[in-house]
């Protein structure tokens, strides 16, 4: 039986802790967004309708006003101009009874629009069920693009169980949605737009006919353009950014450091120490500094990468959850077990909270920590998390993902290190297979598939049946890395 090396043999393959430290190639967008963690929410407009406002907005379909009511009818949109920064919220007061009352089928979409970035929208129904009631759902909604046609993609649902809403509030900071009533969370969700700007906002109906007291909207302030000079040295630190990138890939890790030094240094001259593209900058010459096993310089670095992004997300953010992880991974490389299971348990909370039970980034927390009681001896307590993240990442991304296997792997890996080698096998042949076929014979991740096989074949004991494995796993990394 041997001794669970994640470094030697795993670092390779995707879904495992490493995956969350990895480099960070940042849009140029979100070089010019200057902002702080603080709330400095601004008033963007604050409506009544008590005066007949219609001109302030773009309108489409049967849209009426009366002192004190806006009215939308069935299919109709209001849309008015935000123009603010990554952080937005919209507030919505319902007439009479509020939205949702009655036995009608109901929809309503709140649509952020966003700059540089496809659109989100939150969308509530509402529909009889067919035992004298309701049923309903709020959920958020990514669109984009497929060959060449919309699309929109549901990044998570929630039962609606309230019967009548009268005042709504949807938020979105730095790509996390947070849907509220009356001060209870309905849903909270994140996309994957960050870095975008909000720019408007759209009210727009589907089914029903809502009636609104109130429209209100508040944002942080849009970011002063960069003077010619920061512009340039933004643009610099793109450049160097791909250029750490590259030599980070392929192995080159002193000379991907010195230019992560210089990446940190512009873009504390353009963005100061408080914006998260430094902080990513910190946490990208981290990764590089843990990969040399220069763990004392990598500490202060993911330290200060963690703080900086409590203080500008917020605690409940997938980003700060990624900085625990990074930091707990690297006392997990440091064999400090004590540090990093408070720091893993954190983000799991974290991302639970606000990606819920059924996203990647929620297994792939499962599976750090899995890696973490298996580091520590405790095979009862990692087995359920490996299955439980396997099973999400079956579900959610299914077994032709690249990350599927990697979750095969870490089980499969598991079973080894506890002498139980007849359940590892087939699930390290499934591995193989699948990114045999979904990545192909030449991927850097097939030759790891074949490496793994071999190692236990050679625990085992059967060298005639290692040996082709590693010397093809050996061809493969000569050829492409």
């Amino acid at each position: 039986m041997r001794d669970f090396d994640r470094t030697k043999v795993w670092t390779m393959m995707r879904g495992i802790a490493i995956a969350c430290c990895c480099l960070v190639s940042l849009a140029t967008a979100q070089e010019t967004e200057k902002t702080t963690g603080e709330s400095r929410l601004q008033p963007i407009f604050s409506d009544d309708f008590q005066k007949d406002t219609l001109g302030d907005y773009v309108i489409k379909g049967d849209v009426t006003w009366e002192s004190g009511t806006l009215s939308l009818g069935k299919g109709a949109s209001i849309q008015r101009a935000i123009n603010g920064g990554a952080w937005a919220k919209v507030e919505l007061d319902f007439a009479g009874d509020g939205w949702g009352s009655g036995d009608e089928k109901q929809e309503l979409q709140i649509r952020f629009l966003l700059d540089e970035a496809t659109d989100c929208y939150v969308r509530l129904r509402k529909s009889p069920d067919g035992k004298d009631g309701q049923s309903g759902s709020v959920a958020l909604v990514d669109t984009g693009e497929q060959d060449g046609k919309p699309i929109a993609q549901v990044v998570r649902e929630m039962p609606l169980t309230k019967n009548a809403l009268r005042r709504l509030s949807v938020e979105y900071r730095h790509g996390l949605v947070t849907v509220t009533v009356d001060q209870s969370v309905l849903l909270s969700a994140h996309i994957e737009n960050g870095a975008a700007t909000v720019i408007g906002s759209t009210v727009q109906t589907g089914d029903g006919s809502p009636q609104l007291d109130a429209w209100k909207a508040t944002s942080l302030p849009a970011s002063p353009p960069l003077t010619e000079e920061q512009q340039r040295l933004a643009a610099e630190a793109t450049t160097a950014n791909e250029k750490l990138t590259a030599l980070y890939q392929q192995g080159k890790f002193a000379e991907a450091a010195a230019v992560g030094e210089r990446v940190l240094e512009l873009r504390k001259k353009v963005l100061g120490e408080e914006h998260p593209s430094f902080a990513l900058s910190l946490n990208n010459l981290a990764v590089l500094y843990m990969s040399m096993g220069e763990y004392a310089r990598a500490e202060p670095l993911y330290g200060q990468a963690r703080d900086i992004e409590k203080k500008f997300f917020g605690e409940e953010h997938p980003s700060y959850a990624r900085s625990l992880n990074n930091l707990a991974t690297l006392y997990s490389r440091m064999g400090e077990y004590a540090r990093a299971e408070p720091l893993y348990l954190q983000a799991r909370d974290i991302e639970k909270k606000v990606l819920g039970e059924e996203h990647p980034s929620y297994a792939l927390s499962l599976s750090n920590l899995a890696g973490l009681y298996q580091l520590m001896g405790e095979y009862a307590r990692a087995e359920p998390l490996y299955l439980q993240a396997r099973d999400i990442w079956k579900k959610v991304l299914g077994e032709e993902h690249p990350d599927y296997p990697g979750s095969l792997n870490n089980l499969a890996q598991l079973y080894e290190a506890i002498g139980e080698y007849a359940r590892a096998e087939p699930l390290y042949l499934q591995a193989r297979d699948i990114c045999k076929k979904v990545l192909g014979e030449e991927h850097p991740l097939y030759a790891t598939s074949l490496n793994t096989l071999a190692i236990q074949y050679s625990e085992m004991g059967e060298y005639a049946r290692a040996e082709p494995l590693y010397l093809q796993a050996r061809d493969i990394w000569k050829k492409v890395l």
